[in-house]
């Protein structure tokens, strides 16, 4: 897992923690990293959804995204949909929402919603 490029945030939830731990935001994609602690990922799949002031503009369950899985507990989330600068400011209220899906359909998805603000980077 790279190192934390922005202020590391934590939630704690149903006993376990999800941390968001990158964040990066250029012309064609945007990254977050995070890592979720305490839970057995054998019993649940993983969301990510990117919301830009409150509207969705990437989801891991989409064919423009992709969640990435560094190791047990790492994982990568870019998102390639609608992130282009036709439609997106060059500064961007992000909310990263991640929800842990239960294989066992009795049991109830687990989210948690973080928020940073990001300026695009530009290309080397």
């Amino acid at each position: 897992m790279p190192n934390a490029n922005i202020e590391i945030q934590t939630q704690m939830v149903d006993g376990g923690t999800i941390n968001l731990r990158n964040a990066n935001y250029t012309e064609n994609e945007i990254k977050v990293g995070y890592e979720v602690k305490g839970f057995s990922l054998k019993e649940y799949n993983i969301s990510c959804k990117l919301y830009n002031n409150g509207n969705l503009i990437s989801t891991s369950g989409s064919t423009g995204g992709g969640l990435i899985e560094l190791d047990e507990k790492h994982y990568y989330f870019v998102g390639f949909e609608n992130i282009d600068e036709n439609n997106l400011p060059d500064s961007l209220n992000l909310k990263v929402e991640i929800i842990l899906i239960p294989n066992d359909s009795g049991q109830k998805p687990i989210p948690a919603s973080f928020n940073v603000s990001l300026d695009k980077e530009s290309g080397a």
